[in-house]
């Protein structure tokens, strides 16, 4: 389309321009549905939200349902409400393995925690080495779980176990420790396998969290305690105005100088650990359990 404008003073001739035509300034259909925030979102959403609905969503209604029906193999059953619960709960053999369940789950996120936590704050110093340490950290929870418990297996083995041999040897045991035979030593075994394995994750996130601390402020709260009490403090006045105290802060960086011169239950884990014995010492589903208990 051209359209032909006048020129202006000391211009005789006219000059033509080039228009463009009516509506192709338009976008097309998917240009206008990609430039949509929302509708974008969405398209790109959708995949993740339908395989979520349908393989955690869902078996988890699914599940929720037949706790609280009578439901079995060939019987669509009807609502029963607790009474699958109180049924359970009077069994002998699960009371058997929730307790199971609370002990090893107990001790060993403890265990996690407390070793996790410590060696995070030895990975957060500087030292020789350290990204070889850290590297070697991650290889319990790198090698599959398979073949790391085979290795512990083998270690705990009632007639070829290194520990009761090395146990032996050194005049602490005079006959061989029933690791996998006895519920008890069962028990803690499986506990050491998954403190062992989970350690390093305990451990790299609470890693990424000391880094995000300032140095001069980890090393003032060692040499001061009474600043654990700060964040406290600052939640109960929230709603105030906060005042800070310049000298007191700098007297509590500085004076650190002074001191310096002066002086953060995995059931595969078990199961391949323990052998046969795991349904004795690992808590599992009613069916599972019923071949043993521990005493």
């Amino acid at each position: 389309m051209r359209k032909t404008i006048a020129g202006g003073s000391g211009s005789a001739t006219g000059i033509e321009v080039a228009l463009p035509r009516q509506g192709a300034t338009r976008p097309a259909g998917l240009t206008r549905f990609l430039e949509n925030e929302r509708l974008l979102a969405m398209a790109l959403l959708s995949p993740t939200v339908v395989l979520l609905g349908l393989f955690i969503a869902y078996p988890f209604v699914m599940g929720v349902w037949l706790s609280l029906s009578s439901t079995s193999v060939g019987n669509p059953g009807v609502f029963v409400g607790l009474a699958n619960f109180i049924k359970a709960w009077d069994d002998s053999i699960f009371q058997t393995a929730f307790k199971n369940t609370f002990f090893y789950t107990f001790w060993a996120t403890i265990f996690k925690l407390t070793l996790g936590m410590w060696l995070a704050l030895l990975l957060n110093r500087h030292f020789r080495g350290k990204r070889l340490v850290r590297a070697s950290m991650l290889l319990p929870f790198i090698i599959p779980t398979v073949l790391s418990t085979f290795a512990w297996r083998w270690m705990f083995d009632p007639t070829f176990s290194v520990l009761n041999w090395l146990l032996y040897q050194t005049g602490l045991i005079t006959t061989k420790l029933p690791f996998l035979s006895d519920g008890t030593y069962g028990m803690w075994c499986a506990i050491v396998v998954n403190t062992w394995r989970g350690m390093p994750f305990f451990a790299i996130t609470l890693l990424a969290g000391l880094q995000t601390i300032s140095t001069d402020l980890q090393e003032a709260v060692l040499d001061h305690p009474d600043l654990l009490r700060l964040p406290a403090h600052l939640r109960a006045d929230r709603g105030r105005p906060r005042q800070r105290d310049p000298p007191a802060r700098d007297l509590c960086l500085s004076d650190r100088r002074g001191h310096r011169a002066a002086g953060r239950g995995r059931r595969d884990l078990a199961v391949h650990a323990t052998g046969a014995l795991h349904r004795r010492v690992v808590p599992a589903p009613l069916p599972a359990a019923a071949g043993g208990r521990l005493k």
